[in-house]
């Protein structure tokens, strides 16, 4: 007795195999869409984390802002406290702030006679240009204090940041109160799975925020203000 055993054919093993490539390229793909759609999402994650973290300095510095005084009546505008200088590539802001990282006698002496000089920090925040021995391939954010003979300057980021300060109004009630518009734009990371835009160039996020100086919120609309502390406000 004689067994014969059917096996395949050549033309039907050719159809199995391109349709097992197919699949496993469709899986492929498919893994691959998923694995760069994670990298997008961790590279944005990361920029969101930066991004709050400089504006949670930002803020800080904004809402501790005020300006000199003499002690003389005066108006109170917002816009005069920001000096706005560098260029329109590479800008920068300044402002007087009550110092925060110092004791209470130093930030506010007083005296038993007369007023008291109270010494007041210049802040400034501004755009340099990389270095790319650094590895920075475009401009850098950094924040720079002075305090009498205290002077410190310190790297806020390093993602070709692009930071706008500037006043616009909100209705407040019946009246428009001036705030400060911050506009922050970071550049997302490197990495294989950052987002791109068509030319492949790195995506840029944009972040907002609105502060008010609590000084300025303690005396604003008021047309002549004589400040409440006695003192005298006096910058570096």
């Amino acid at each position: 007795m004689s067994f014969h055993r059917k096996g395949f054919t050549l033309a039907e093993v050719l159809v199995a195999m391109t349709l097992m490539t197919m699949l496993m390229a469709a899986v492929f793909q498919f893994g691959q869409a998923g694995t760069n759609h994670a990298q997008k999402s961790r590279s944005r994650a990361e920029t969101a984390q930066e991004a709050a973290k400089i504006l949670a300095i930002l803020k800080e510095d904004l809402r501790s802002a005020c300006m000199p005084v003499s002690g003389n009546r005066l108006q109170i505008r917002l816009g005069d406290w920001l000096t706005a200088t560098g260029t329109s590539e590479l800008p920068a802001v300044s402002f007087y702030s009550f110092p925060r990282h110092v004791s209470l006698e130093v930030a506010a002496p007083r005296k038993t006679v007369g007023k008291s000089v109270r010494p007041l920090a210049r802040i400034s925040w501004r755009m340099i240009p990389g270095r790319a021995n650094m590895g920075e391939d475009g401009p850098v954010l950094e924040r720079e204090e002075v305090f009498e003979a205290s002077h410190t300057v310190l790297l806020i980021s390093r993602r070709s940041p692009q930071l706008t300060i500037r006043v616009v109004e909100f209705e407040s009630g019946n009246q428009r109160e001036p705030v400060f518009w911050v506009n922050l734009r970071l550049r997302e990371s490197e990495g294989s799975g950052a987002p791109r835009s068509e030319g492949g160039q790195r995506e840029t996020l944009e972040f907002y925020t609105v502060v008010v100086p609590e000084a300025f919120e303690a005396m604003w609309n008021n047309s002549d203000v004589r400040p409440p502390w006695h003192t005298i406000l006096v910058g570096p």
